[in-house]
């Protein structure tokens, strides 16, 4: 897909198409990793995985110290 760069403020802002925003439940305001293929000449988008809330955490945690009793 083609898109163009334009300029917002001080950046160079390239837009991503609705689609692919909803196939990767991506919305405005979310963090994504972007990295540099220089030896193909491609930059790479990658959605970061989103945090896990805090009470997952605490689970995981007193499961993984269940499983270390056992």
């Amino acid at each position: 897909m083609r898109r163009k760069l334009f300029h917002s403020g001080n950046s160079t802002v390239v837009s991503l198409p609705g689609e692919m925003m909803r196939a990767l439940d991506l919305k405005e305001g979310d963090d994504v990793n972007l990295e540099v293929d220089v030896e193909r000449g491609q930059i790479v988008i990658m959605p970061t995985k989103r945090p896990v809330p805090s009470f997952q955490l605490n689970f995981l945690e007193t499961v993984e110290q269940i499983k270390s009793v056992s």
